[in-house]
């Protein structure tokens, strides 16, 4: 999540407030210290188009993986239909996929529309670059927001995984992923050294520059 203070607040329903103060709510609070219910109610009711529907979408979610406990005595479903958005990273030869290797590493960032393409996010993950097959975040690696470069620790960007409190070590290789916005730029850090800047994030066809 990209943090803007200054940007101003929607106007929240009633019913929205009650879903701010959902268990949802609680745990997204967990991986996001620091950011106000609100905050994070405006960000994410805006990317899946309303706060109810993004509710939804956390809340199957983490009773999928087990993060929230399911009332239902039947299995929950996955959360995703054939193309998900967690658990598969599509193929290097795949259309739409844009490769940007990390110079003096082995490592690279790979780009693709991803689910929700229309809404102008890309998804985001690693690959390596001996192999130009996807894998998940290295060890010390970061992704950063550059919108607030001076404050490292509060641009930090967080894969989906991470949002959901999926453990890491139990995903499958190759399947971490992020979600940014088309055309925002970001920054890729190894412990505190920034070994990649401005990275611009394509909008759709478009291949990102430094």
């Amino acid at each position: 999540m990209n943090r803007d203070d200054s940007m101003p607040l929607p106007n929240f329903s009633r019913e929205d407030r009650l879903l701010m103060m959902q268990p949802w709510m609680d745990k997204l609070m967990i991986v996001h210290p620091g950011e106000s219910r609100e905050r994070l109610a405006a960000f994410y009711g805006a990317q899946h188009g309303s706060l109810a529907a993004a509710a939804a979408a956390f809340t199957h979610v983490y009773k999928y993986f087990g993060t929230l406990k399911s009332d239902d005595p039947q299995p929950v479903s996955p959360p995703w239909g054939p193309t998900p958005s967690i658990g598969r990273q599509p193929y290097a030869n795949e259309g739409g996929v844009v490769l940007l290797p990390l110079e003096t590493t082995n490592y690279g960032l790979r780009f693709w529309p991803g689910d929700i393409g229309q809404h102008k996010i890309c998804s985001l993950g690693f690959y390596d670059r001996r192999t130009n097959e996807p894998i998940n975040t290295p060890a010390r690696y970061t992704i950063c927001a550059d919108d607030f470069p001076e404050e490292h620790g509060s641009n930090i960007l967080k894969s989906l995984e991470e949002c959901y409190q999926v453990d890491l070590t139990r995903i499958r290789p190759g399947s971490q992923t992020y979600l940014v916005h088309q055309g925002m730029r970001i920054s890729v850090y190894v412990d505190n050294e920034r070994i990649a800047s401005g990275i611009e994030v394509p909008k759709y066809s478009q291949r990102p520059h430094q």
